[in-house]
């Protein structure tokens, strides 16, 4: 499923998916605005809509993982 989500994808988006993960994990429970910002912040060439769209992709990947992550937990309990 992933490939599917990564396989075709470039640098460019790459770095901003990456950035916008680090960026997630750096201030966690932030919206969507304030981590775009961030990302802009740390990487001034990615513009707002594009950090904007990168932190929708990160937060749609978590959405998607969370029943895997509560089955995981739910096993080592």
């Amino acid at each position: 499923m992933y490939r599917l989500k990564f396989g075709k994808r470039g640098v460019k988006d790459l770095e901003k998916i990456s950035t916008a993960l680090y960026v997630t994990k750096e201030v966690p429970g932030r919206g969507c605005g304030v981590r775009a910002h961030r990302i802009t912040e740390l990487k001034p060439h990615i513009t707002l809509d594009e950090a904007k769209e990168a932190v929708c992709f990160i937060d749609e990947m978590f959405q998607e993982a969370e029943p895997v992550i509560k089955k995981v937990r739910e096993g080592e309990t």
